[in-house]
């Protein structure tokens, strides 16, 4: 990078480092210094792009259309109104997973669906999931702000999200497996669960909140997901599964006991 410029020629308010990868790939985002707009509140103009090879590479620009939105554009790139989150992942094939808002025309596009996951992968750019959409074949209730995204190089990616319901604090994790453009849920609020050695339904518990703190999950190459979940008893757990195999959990402790388990 010049200093000051960014790939497309425009002057740098800043540039952050996203990622760098074992191919020394690095993703980057950048805030452009004149192309903010004050008729258009909140916005922060900037791009997303890979540094590969002494090229630049743009992944996504604000006021760009958005893949899947039916005409929106992108809004601020890489953040998340939601709070506390992962918004982008970068992994060794080269792609881009990342969290961006739309601009908002208080029409077609406010508050109830102005935010979403893109993922770039093998140069084409798509929507994986929106604020306001149920999740296709596995939820029939709208989705909130979605918040923590993890991605492997497997093509594995692991999001959670909240529900629309403005009265709800319930929210739930769930995977997409991109070769397959599939869903599946791993774990959501008000599910039960049987804890117990047996598997034999003696210990069910109920979830009370699947903690989605980008930095209380963590996704492996083999699939493998590590997450806790708190029950409605105050207990909580740490549990792992295997992408594209939920529903199968191996419990690495509950309530401070020392248990390894699996939940069928």
């Amino acid at each position: 990078l010049a200093v000051g410029v960014g790939p497309s020629g425009d002057a740098l308010e800043s540039a952050g480092t996203r990622g760098i990868n074992a191919h020394d790939e690095v993703l980057l985002r950048v805030i452009l210094l004149d192309a903010y707009d004050p008729n258009v509140p909140f916005v922060y103009p900037g791009e997303l792009y890979v540094h590969s090879d002494g090229e630049n590479r743009l992944v996504a620009r604000t006021g760009d259309e958005a893949p899947g939105t039916a005409g929106a554009n992108f809004g601020n790139l890489a953040t998340s109104s939601a709070g506390d989150g992962n918004t982008t992942v970068f992994n060794d094939a080269g792609d881009v997973l990342f969290v961006a808002d739309l601009v908002r025309d208080d029409i077609t596009i406010d508050t109830t669906n102005d935010s979403g996951i893109w993922l770039e992968r093998d140069g084409v750019l798509e929507l994986i999931i929106r604020e306001g959409d149920a999740i296709p074949g596995v939820t029939q209730e709208a989705l909130g702000n979605p918040r923590a995204a993890l991605m492997n190089n497997s093509g594995h990616v692991v999001f959670s999200a909240g529900f629309a319901d403005e009265f709800s604090i319930d929210n739930g994790l769930w995977a997409y497996i991109a070769d397959e453009q599939r869903f599946l849920e791993i774990a959501r609020v008000c599910e039960l669960l049987d804890v117990s050695p047996a598997q034999d339904g003696s210990d069910m518990r109920t979830v009370d909140y699947v903690q989605d703190a980008y930095n209380t999950l963590s996704l492996n190459d083999n699939g493998q997901l590590l997450f806790q979940l708190r029950f409605t008893d105050g207990t909580w757990g740490n549990f792992v599964t295997t992408i594209p195999a939920p529903g199968v959990f191996a419990l690495f402790g509950l309530a401070g006991t020392a248990l390894s388990r699996r939940r069928v």
